[in-house]
């Protein structure tokens, strides 16, 4: 059973409205941020446009620890891998706060119950392959892989979530005759 009209976001108090649109703005803004901070550490942004703060962590992450002759590839891949997993896990912890903030007002919306199903789903589903992407980061192309495809489409899910969302804040609220 889908919600009743004056349940959806249309129908909501302008307060209400207002609130919504900027939770929404400020996701899209999390998504945007995530994306120069990836671009910069790729070398795609002119550092020199960068806030201080981020050339300063550029900067500390191309410093090496002292090598020693004795250092082995398997501290190296121990390391690595300590690295990857302290990744993955915050990236979860944050992506799935965004999967349940976002994802409580979008039920909230006139999509239609199959398609938020399967937006949420494919949400969830993108979060899961993306931490075992970072988790497997740099060990073999599969999990380069499947870190940059599910990192696209959850871009992707919640561009589309905040776009019905900021169309359903767009629809005029009905008054009682």
């Amino acid at each position: 059973m889908d919600m009743s009209d004056s349940r959806k976001i249309g129908q909501w108090s302008p307060a209400a409205k207002l609130f919504v649109a900027l939770f929404t703005t400020l996701m899209l803004a999390v998504c945007l941020w995530a994306v120069w901070i990836y671009t910069a550490e790729r070398g795609e942004v002119d550092e020199s446009n960068l806030p201080a703060y981020l050339n300063e962590e550029l900067e500390g992450a191309a410093e090496l620890p002292n090598a020693t002759p004795e250092s082995t590839e398997e501290s190296e891949s121990e390391d690595r891998l300590k690295h990857n997993l302290e990744l993955a896990h915050v990236h979860v912890n944050g992506q799935t706060l965004l999967f349940f903030a976002l994802g409580a007002v979008f039920l909230f919306t006139s999509v239609r119950r199959k398609v938020k199903k399967l937006v949420l789903w494919a949400f969830a589903l993108t979060i899961v392959l993306h931490t075992v992407g970072l988790t497997g980061e740099g060990y073999h192309w599969i999990y380069d892989d499947m870190l940059a495809i599910s990192g696209v489409l959850m871009l992707v899910l919640i561009a589309y979530m905040c776009f019905m969302i900021y169309v359903d804040l767009g629809r005029k609220r009905k008054t009682a005759e």
